[in-house]
């Protein structure tokens, strides 16, 4: 897991270094960066419509060019990359066709956070309907880019719901957040007007305007929305509008209802009087002065202007991530790590060298187990962050989070963000290539290996450290793995068919042998029955207590003495290293119980257990392929990380 996730941390490097050739580029063959203001009077009618409709301003009673230009100062200055990220925008027409009443109820009435467009039909007919679906499309294309949400409800399907919610004609419903509130309810808005398509845009506009606070004076600015009456670790964020023209933009009317509890949105009509209380504030701050409108943030640290450094743009997109980026909610963590996840799983795919089915397996059991492991992770976090007590260390965090939101670093990746979201082909063909870049190395390196299929199948259930957090879960696994082979000894303690080898028998002539040399030689057995100091019952007849017990302590003594003789043999057999490197010494075979005898011809075992040859070949021969003393198989090699004599 961990070898993953810096994989994926080098790329993201990549796509960040990427990004930043690109724009070294830019600067060289035009002089300039790509952020650059650019004069509304030098585009085009189509590049300003373009740009007011991204920012979501109603221009359909506007002819001249000159009134749509003021339309675009008034709502912000227009860049040169924004300009083209309007033209190159294309907004998805998907909508949700309600199957039930509970399907109804589940994503409309109990989402706290998103915003509902609603075409209640009657039946299939155009006669039954409140808009034609040509004038549905329109508006369809024109919400979806400011994250208002549009569904179909056919009230032949479930007529006892809608007579139960009053719905007995055709309509348009928009469902918006009642209160300022994390769960606040939702209310239903009926549109009542004229069937053509600007009525019904400029009604969902003046809706959502009426969800932003209205500034009235200096005096409320400065006591209700520069000050905030708890500590400093109060996490909410505040944003006022200043404009001059009194155009509101749609994307900051529609944003206001996507921060419930978390961002409060504001906004003040900078009229003659208003105009000159606000411009002692104005002049006094050097991060708030320049020409209107202002996009004002308001934090516990610090107050700033949004649209100047690179990478704010003046849509609903730009200003979204913006301030998910200073206050986060749980649910914006969650979907993160749950992309971070599901991307490092597919790097299984292309680090598994097989068949097609077999990389597929391998990518669908990881995704599962990190899933789970983040799921398993997540819960009792969520646990822990309800908690009273955590709510200071909570503040914390977020404090720490909007310092490096706000810093030109995070304005950069946010930009990058932008820009790679709209590239998506780039992106994916650009994973693919690491991805087989790292599967081609990965190929190289285990084709060096000698036993592919076995590190193959160890990877499957016993996971490494550095990659996983399986030891944290099976501790036992990684006590298993003080000896190679440990776990079989439960297995391999009776004989059954397990213990046949799966091939041929010729790992026989390839086992080691070697002659048995020492440089003292302890007397036979014949030579201590021929010995003239053995005790001879026959002559005891006759003899006196006293000279019997000198005979006996004089055998003790031959005792002894013999005992010390074994002994220097072993230490002798050890020193001259008579016995390969990892062996066992030993002086006599356990198979014909016969002692070893200088020069003969000795034969060893994966085990480190040696025997004659003679023997152990005849042993083998027998279809015993394991060894006499542990029972190890004789066709297995052993890597010994223990003492033998811990057997």
């Amino acid at each position: 897991m961990w070898l993953k996730l810096c994989l994926l941390l080098i790329y993201v490097t990549a796509l960040f270094i990427i990004a930043r050739l690109i724009e070294a580029v830019t600067w060289y063959e035009t002089g300039s960066l790509s952020r650059r203001l650019l004069d509304p009077m030098t585009l085009s009618v189509m590049k300003l419509k373009a740009l007011l409709h991204q920012r979501g301003v109603t221009y359909d009673s506007v002819v001249e060019k000159s009134d749509l230009t003021q339309l675009v100062e008034g709502t912000g200055p227009a860049m040169e990359d924004e300009v083209e990220l309007s033209l190159s925008e294309e907004s998805a027409t998907d909508e949700t066709v309600f199957e039930s009443g509970a399907h109804f109820y589940e994503q409309v009435e109990d989402a706290k956070d998103s915003v509902w467009m609603i075409f209640v039909s009657m039946g299939e007919t155009s006669n039954l309907r409140f808009i034609s679906d040509q004038t549905w499309k329109s508006i369809k294309k024109r919400i979806l880019r400011f994250g208002v949400r549009a569904g179909v409800m056919d009230c032949t399907r479930y007529q006892r719901y809608c007579n139960a919610k009053g719905l007995t004609s055709p309509q348009l419903l928009l469902a918006l957040p009642q209160d300022f509130k994390t769960k606040a309810s939702v209310k239903m808005h009926t549109y009542t007007g004229s069937p053509r398509e600007s009525a019904i845009n400029n009604w969902i506009h003046n809706k959502l305007d009426e969800k932003i606070n209205t500034i009235n004076s200096y005096k409320e600015f400065k006591y209700d929305w520069l000050k905030y009456k708890h500590n400093f670790l109060d996490p909410e964020i505040r944003t006022v509008l200043f404009t001059k023209e009194g155009v509101m933009p749609m994307f900051y009317s529609a944003l206001s209802l996507r921060f419930p509890g978390r961002v409060r949105f504001g906004k003040a009509d900078m009229k003659n009087s208003l105009k000159d209380e606000f411009s002692s504030y104005f002049k006094n701050n050097s991060k708030t002065s320049g020409p209107l409108p202002h996009y004002l943030i308001i934090t516990p640290e610090d107050k700033f202007l949004y649209g100047i450094q690179r990478g704010e743009y003046l849509t609903f997109e730009s200003l979204e991530i913006f301030l998910k980026s200073l206050y986060p909610s749980l649910n914006d963590l969650f979907i993160l790590s749950f992309v971070i996840v599901n991307v490092m799983s597919w790097f299984e795919f292309f680090e598994v060298q097989g068949t097609f089915f077999k990389r597929l397996r391998k990518l669908l059991w990881c995704a599962i187990k990190y899933n789970v492991l983040l799921i398993m992770m997540w819960l009792p976090l969520v646990g822990l962050f309800s908690l009273p007590y955590f709510e200071k260390l909570i503040m914390i965090g977020l404090k720490f989070v909007r310092f490096i939101s706000t810093s030109s670093f995070a304005s950069l990746v946010r930009k990058d963000f932008l820009f790679y979201t709209k590239h998506v082909f780039s992106l994916t063909s650009s994973f693919l290539m690491y991805a087989l870049i790292i599967g081609f190395v990965q190929y190289r390196k285990s084709d060096n290996s000698t036993d592919v299929d076995s590190s193959e199948e160890d990877d499957l259930w016993n996971f490494n450290q550095m990659r996983t957090l399986e030891h944290l879960i099976r501790p036992a696994d990684s006590i298993g793995q003080l000896e190679a082979g440990f776990g079989r000894f439960g297995t391999i303690s009776s004989p059954t068919l397990w213990l046949r080898p799966s091939g041929s028998v010729d790992y026989i002539q390839q086992l080691p042998t070697w002659k048995f040399q020492v440089s003292k030689f302890p007397p036979t057995e014949s030579q201590k029955l021929n010995s003239p100091e053995v005790l001879n019952t026959g002559r005891m007849a006759g003899k006196t207590i006293e000279e019997i017990g000198s005979i006996g302590i004089h055998n003790i003594e031959r005792m002894k003495e013999e005992i010390q003789c074994d002994e220097k043999l072993m230490a002798d057999i050890c020193s001259n290293s008579c016995f390969p490197t990892g062996y066992l010494p030993n002086t006599q075979c356990v198979i014909c119980l016969d002692d070893y005898m200088h020069g003969i011809i000795l034969c060893g075992l994966p085990c480190r257990h040696s025997f004659h040859e003679q023997c152990i070949l005849s042993w083998l021969n027998r279809d015993n392929h394991f060894c006499p003393v542990c029972r190890w198989p004789a066709d297995q090699p052993k890597n010994v990380t223990l003492h033998l004599h811990c057997e």
